[in-house]
């Protein structure tokens, strides 16, 4: 097993184990499940950031950021709204 994926794997044992705890412990409601989709699309960069290998073009590495950087304010944007109307 390479360090990269060594360094993959220690990153996604504790999500995985985070992701199911939280799926166990906590109600699914409508709310959870829009907030759980808000979700998806910062994962998906995180993920595509994480499978970047130095010798990949430095352009899909700025775009891997920029879609990192609109689907966290996406997200904090649901919270935000979630938030006001409680």
């Amino acid at each position: 097993m390479t360090l990269v994926q060594l360094s993959k794997f220690l990153f996604w044992f504790p999500f995985s184990i985070a992701a199911l705890a939280f799926f166990y412990f906590f109600k699914i409601t409508k709310r959870t499940f829009l907030i759980f989709l808000a979700a998806c699309p910062v994962i998906y960069f995180i993920v595509k950031i994480m499978a970047y290998y130095f010798y990949d073009s430095v352009r899909v590495f700025l775009y891997y950021e920029i879609g990192l950087l609109m689907s966290v304010i996406f997200f904090i944007s649901v919270l935000y709204y979630f938030y006001k109307k409680r």
